[in-house]
């Protein structure tokens, strides 16, 4: 994809907020046409190297911190669970990450969200080498190749290496990503790197809003026509309690603004609020809110709505409409 924004994600699977971010990251990711750079690292040696430390071992920050994570893991419908083995050392583990990074194996990101996986939904103690040997197995990996691969002082050495990049590049935990050369800290920022991850996200944002203000511009002049050159059929409107499907141009009715003429002299329609609040690179979700005014000037009605605005063969068009007015 032309122009895509990448994402740096820095990790430790002793870390449950790196968690939160692997089982997060690659669906916003997807959705905005964005790619992941995996950097897995060595958590304790990042805390040493800035003299940070788990919060964990801060009473107070440590119990807020285990009452925080499944407030998030609900909200992004992770099935986390608190491993009572925690805190577990994570070196055979990292060097795994790094290993398979090393040699280019096809596996790394099934081996990724199997440790993940392991650690903080099935609660294994993953610092139990029996334990992991168990569980590799049953994710289809040799035991025995990745015993040799973690002691190869190549592996060893690319860990500490990588590491080093990340303290020297400014990160003091983990998560941490980086996008556009901009550092964020923290599972709960990852949609501040979701606004800076579609490519050519300013060139999509205009080309959207041009096409809601010719709807409302075909709308106002009461050009049905003008209207349906700013959508996209079919097109599907849900409002009033009813669903409606316009299959092709020039079905889509004029008779709900006959009816607002007539009952309560409604003149114009004027947008208040336009907010891009997911977006890929050939489709938008646009917040917006919208006042209806009567002839004088007097306000009918303030609603609010959800367009979808999709790119098909190099035009933006609206999709679908969901309004709460009538």
């Amino acid at each position: 994809m032309a122009n895509a924004k990448t994402v740096e994600f820095w990790f430790d699977f002793g870390s449950p907020a790196s968690y939160l971010a692997w089982f997060q990251l690659p669906k916003v990711a997807a959705s905005r046409g964005a790619s992941i750079d995996w950097r897995p690292m060595l958590l304790g040696g990042v805390f040493q190297a800035t003299s940070n430390r788990s919060p964990v071992e801060i009473p107070a920050k440590g119990r807020w911190m285990l009452g925080d994570l499944p407030r998030w893991a609900a909200r992004y419908g992770a099935p986390y669970k608190r491993n009572p083995h925690f805190p577990i050392n994570t070196l055979t583990l990292m060097r795994g990450a790094v290993g398979l990074q090393l040699r280019n194996d096809p596996r790394f990101l099934k081996y990724v969200g199997t440790i993940f996986r392991a650690m903080w939904e099935e609660e294994r103690n993953m610092g139990d080498p029996a334990v992991v040997g168990a569980t590799l197995a049953g994710a289809g990996f040799d035991p025995a190749e990745f015993m040799a691969l973690v002691g190869d002082p190549a592996v060893k050495d690319r860990l500490k290496a990588v590491t080093q990049e990340a303290v020297e590049r400014g990160v003091f935990g983990a998560p941490a990503m980086f996008i556009d050369g901009q550092m964020h800290f923290g599972q709960d920022r990852i949609e501040f790197v979701a606004d800076r991850m579609a490519a050519n996200a300013d060139e999509a944002t205009a080309a959207c809003m041009d096409t809601l203000d010719r709807f409302m511009a075909g709308l106002n002049a009461y050009d049905a026509a003008a209207m349906d050159a700013a959508m996209h059929f079919p097109h599907v409107r849900i409002a009033g309690g009813t669903v409606k499907v316009y299959e092709k141009p020039g079905s889509n009715p004029m008779d709900l603004f006959d009816k607002l003429r007539k009952e309560d002299n409604w003149a114009r329609s004027e947008w208040n609020e336009r907010k891009v609040v997911q977006r890929s690179e050939s489709k938008v979700h646009m917040a917006l809110t919208y006042t209806r005014y009567r002839a004088e000037g007097s306000v009918l009605g303030v609603y609010e709505s959800l367009c979808v605005l999709t790119l098909k063969a190099g035009r933006w068009g609206i999709q679908a409409r969901s309004s709460f007015g009538p």
